[in-house]
This record gives C-alpha cells, structure tokens and sequence, in this order.
C-alpha cells in the first residue's frame, strides 16, 4: 500500500487562478511515489523533501494545470548552494 501525506492546503487564490473548483482548505496530498520521483529525478535537492516541497506550495511562485496526468504543479525557483537555479517542481 502506498502512504499519501498530507503536505498542505488549496487556497481560494490558487483554485481561482486555475479556474478550478475547488474549495479552500481542499487537502494536498504527497505521495510516495512523488517523493521517490523528486529524489531521484532530482538530486540537487537536499534535506528534508516534505518540508521543501510544503514551502513551496505554501509561497508558490506560480501553479499550472497538467493536462496529461491532471496532475497541477506548483512552481518555485530555488538557488542551490551552488548558485544553480532550480525551476521547481
């Protein structure tokens, strides 16, 4: 069985942009095999995961629909320790 974590909370600010239905305080969910694709696919993310990843949906920079696995991505650049910039998620 898969574990699904909660990792934050829609806002009526991010389903309006993406004219969704869908209420505030709606749950945001983390699954294991999202976290297993973030550290593998992205290994210049380092420390605690779940919380990046609640930061980013916390403060998004921006979100988007996915249309091709209805999936929405929440957007954030990051500036790893080594200057890089990383377009998130």
């Amino acid at each position: 069985m898969k574990t699904v974590d909660k990792i934050g909370e829609f806002s009526s600010g991010i389903a309006e942009v993406l004219s969704m239905n869908i209420p505030a305080g709606t749950e945001i969910l983390l699954s294991e095999s999202t976290l297993a694709h973030i550290k593998n696919n992205h290994p210049e993310i380092t420390g605690d995961h779940k919380s990046i990843i609640a930061d980013i949906i916390n403060a998004p920079m921006g979100v988007s629909k996915r249309e091709k696995d209805s999936s929405i991505g929440f957007l954030r650049n990051m500036k790893m320790a080594h200057g890089t910039v990383l377009n998130s998620p």
